[in-house]
């Protein structure tokens, strides 16, 4: 019997030779596991503790990839642009399945030639006829933009406030604030594009923003638990409202008037209880 690491394994008895692929192999001894012809006593005890740790190494494989992923993804670009049709003599539009092409126009009607019914031309009042030709995606063609929107977004300062080690050495959760200057009047959002600017691995994060722009699921994914500035500001421990209010003052001078003691979830007021405690 041979071992090939692309193969498999590799079988011969006199003159036949039979190869298994890994898959196969591992197929066969689950069937011998299974009928208990394969692990000794000794074996069969520490089987159970073998599979918990390969589930585990399996799902902490499975997290990894899923949160590499979400990092990976580019936001979607939006089309910010304005736009409006142009018309001109002998240009061809789309009026619900129908082709016409532009016979003459001005701003009370306009005047389409069918092709099928080369007698029968339509005239159409303008309001209606800029309102169809819209609708229609088969028109884009006659659209010039007007005005580009789109301004480039200043990413928001990534402040490291706070780092506390679990009491066994183990576990480290970092907590950040995210923020815009003052004068600078832009939200600081908890966002897949704003997670680049942590760069310090920690096994969980607490990271205060303005607003948060990812789902429940993906904040699990990376151990995130989000504070709403100022809303959440009574829920923050004393020395991280001390460094808080040397970057963001109005954040204490607006709390009041935020909703106190309100977490969305069960699972946050929980996370929030543990990490409470950390900073007592």
């Amino acid at each position: 019997m041979n071992s090939e690491p692309s193969r498999g394994l590799t079988f011969e008895y006199g003159e036949t030779r039979q190869v298994l692929s890994w898959t196969q192999v591992a197929k066969r001894i689950a069937t011998l596991i299974s009928v208990d012809r394969y692990l000794n006593p000794k074996e069969k005890e520490e089987y159970p503790q073998w599979l918990a740790r390969e589930e585990e190494r399996r799902l902490q494989y499975a997290e990894e990839r899923a949160a590499a992923e979400v990092l990976r993804r580019e936001p979607t670009p939006v089309d910010t642009a304005q736009y409006q049709y142009e018309y001109h003599l002998g240009d061809v539009v789309y009026i619900g399945s129908r082709e016409y092409e532009v016979l003459a126009f001005d701003e009370s009607v306009v005047r389409l030639y069918d092709a099928q019914f080369p007698l029968l031309n339509a005239e159409i009042p303008r309001a209606e006829f800029d309102r169809k030709v819209a609708e229609n995606p088969q028109n884009n063609h006659l659209r010039v933009v007007v005005a580009a929107t789109e301004t480039p977004e200043t990413p928001p300062v990534a402040a490291k406030l706070f780092e506390e080690t679990s009491p066994d050495g183990t576990a480290r959760t970092d907590t950040y604030l995210f923020y815009h200057h003052a004068d600078s009047g832009e939200v600081a959002a908890l966002s897949n594009n704003t997670l680049r600017l942590i760069t310090e691995k920690a096994d969980a994060y607490v990271i205060c923003a303005d607003v948060c722009y990812l789902s429940e699921a993906e904040m699990d994914i990376f151990h995130i638990s989000f504070r709403k500035m100022p809303r959440d500001w009574g829920l923050l421990p004393a020395a991280i409202q001390d460094k808080i209010r040397e970057l963001k003052p109005e954040y204490e001078a607006t709390a009041n008037e935020s909703v106190i003691g309100q977490i969305p979830t069960r699972h946050c007021r929980a996370a929030f209880a543990v990490i409470s405690r950390r900073y007592r």
